[in-house]
């Protein structure tokens, strides 16, 4: 962080796929010394054990370790309208700090949600230059902000003559084929099921591809809500985006649930990548764990 702060980085966004303060605190303490703008993360997903006052508690108690602003993080671009109001509203109420949403297209709310967080009083939003924006997995465009109307007043200084990009003059010609499938191309409302970021899905496109299985898709993107259920619904973003869906590859490829159980699934339930949102039930802590029911860290079993 110190070397990136010297070579011009101005901002560091830090979040935890757990939503665990404990994760977050070394990296933040660290950012916080190179005098740079340090944005303390909530990372948004929809399950039984979130809520509105669940987001507003972790933003509290960032808040509290001393950031600067405060960041939502949608990466599967499952927010929303008016949950994006509600969470919005009541983190701006409580924390006088500037709020900055992250989004993206992949369930075709983004926009929509944007507009709801304007109006909760939202300080920053993600967008893309329009040629690399949408498609559906990108942020919305930034040309079409400035033209939109809410009863909340857009700041001045966002106006369309103030927008001026090259949209016309980018090509988008290269596609990376080997990480693209037809169902990667569409808006694609059942990852407010599966809940799987739209990199993850690409990259659970080519690991199926290369096993010969890419038809399989669907069966692995059904079982993933379900190991995301066994293991206390995290929030599926790096880290735990890769563990939930090699979990639940492995499950459908070999046809029996937790025959085969990855490494990083048992550091999980271990307590490794911290504490879950929601408790890991002792039936599936000990199909997971087996006799090995003790982290070798120290930290408690899940």
């Amino acid at each position: 962080m110190a070397r990136a702060a010297d070579n011009g980085i101005d901002v560091f966004r830090i979040f935890d796929a757990m939503n665990d303060i404990r994760n977050m605190k070394t990296a933040i303490e660290a950012a916080l010394k190179t005098g740079k703008l340090v944005e303390g993360t909530v990372c948004y997903t929809i399950s039984p054990v979130h809520s509105a006052d669940y987001f507003l508690r972790v933003a509290e108690k960032l808040a509290d370790m001393g950031v600067q602003i405060i960041c939502l993080k949608d990466m599967a671009g499952m927010l929303a309208p008016y949950a994006a109001y509600e969470i919005i509203k009541k983190i701006k109420s409580r924390i006088t700090l500037p709020l900055h949403l992250h989004s993206h297209c992949t369930a075709g709310l983004a926009p929509m949600s944007y507009m709801m967080a304007i109006e909760a009083g939202v300080d920053i939003l993600d967008t893309a230059i329009a040629p690399f924006s949408r498609e559906p997995r990108s942020r919305p465009p930034n040309n079409w902000l400035p033209r939109s109307r809410t009863r909340r007043t857009i700041p001045a200084w966002i106006s369309p003559s103030s927008v001026r990009l090259p949209t016309t003059s980018i090509a988008c010609g290269a596609t990376h084929a080997e990480y693209e499938s037809p169902v990667n191309n569409q808006v694609k409302t059942d990852v407010l099921t599966s809940q799987i970021p739209g990199g993850m899905l690409s990259n659970l496109v080519a690991q199926l591809r290369q096993q010969n299985a890419e038809d399989k898709l669907d069966a692995v993107l059904a079982e993933m809500p379900r190991v995301r259920q066994d293991l206390g619904y995290p929030p599926l973003v790096t880290p735990t985006s890769q563990i939930v869906g090699s979990q639940a590859a492995l499950n459908v490829m070999t046809g029996k649930r937790y025959s085969v159980v990855a490494m990083e699934t048992r550091n999980y339930v271990m307590g490794l990548y911290g504490e879950p949102p929601g408790p890991v039930s002792d039936e599936m802590k000990a199909k997971i764990l087996g006799k090995r029911n003790r982290s070798p860290a120290g930290r408690p079993i899940c």
